[in-house]
Formats: structure tokens, C-alpha cells, sequence
């Protein structure tokens, strides 16, 4: 095995042991998420986490930005907005 590999294996048990440790603890930590969607059915799921509060339940702080076509959406996307 090339120790490149046994890094990220090392770094992947690490983070995986720490935030099993924070989850055993009660404590989950927020994490801001921005999303973007066009409102077409197959959007659908993320509409209902959203209505339905699932995302916050995760530790997720979802920000959901509707965009009317796919290049609106890569253009936000590419200026990172």
C-alpha cells in the first residue's frame, strides 16, 4: 500500500471517530448549506425536506435559491453566489 493511501485512511477514521464521538454526546454541530433548484418535479424531494423541516433536523442550515433555467443556475454557480 502506498502511504498516500494509508493517510487518507488514518484522516477518514479520525473524522469518522469525531463526529461519532459528538453524535454520542447529544451534539450536532450546524452546518450552513446553500442549495439551488429549479422547481421541476424532479426537485420535488428537496421541497418536501424543506417544507417538512428535515434538513434542519440533520444539523443541516439548508438556504434554498430557486433558479428558472439550468444556465441561471451554472451562472451562479461559476460567480459562486
Amino acid at each position: 500500500m502506498s502511504s498516500h493511501f494509508i493517510r487518507w485512511a488514518i484522516l477518514l477514521f479520525a473524522l469518522f471517530g469525531a463526529s461519532v464521538a459528538a453524535l454520542a454526546q447529544g451534539q450536532v454541530p450546524s452546518l450552513p448549506v446553500r442549495i439551488g433548484a429549479i422547481p421541476v418535479l424532479g426537485a420535488a424531494p428537496l421541497f418536501v425536506a424543506e417544507r417538512e423541516a428535515r434538513l434542519g433536523a440533520d444539523g443541516l442550515k439548508p438556504t434554498v435559491t430557486l433558479f428558472d433555467s439550468g444556465p441561471n443556475a451554472a451562472q451562479a454557480e461559476a460567480s459562486a453566489r
